[in-house]
């Protein structure tokens, strides 16, 4: 499951992995911007959000999310 929270500790967005479609990384290295996660979901929604690539988190978060969809390869999501 992947969720964001408000700051109050309720989630926002909750998405299970079972619903993940395609899934794309856009690396930004700079200590100003985040990278993003996009990802495409069955329904047809699409869904992003920032992730640091500090210690290259981005890159083991978002292979992390590619392992917990269960299949070998995933489809690139959609970018804005």
């Amino acid at each position: 499951m992947i969720y964001s929270e408000y700051a109050n500790g309720d989630p926002l967005t909750v998405i299970e992995f079972d619903q993940i479609e395609g899934l794309n990384l856009a690396r930004d290295t700079s200590f100003i911007t985040d990278s993003q996660i996009y990802l495409d979901l069955k329904d047809g929604t699409p869904i992003s959000f920032p992730v640091s690539s500090d210690n290259d988190g981005d890159e083991r978060f978002f292979e992390a999310i590619r392992k917990k969809v269960g299949r070998a390869e995933v489809p690139p999501a959609e970018q804005p």
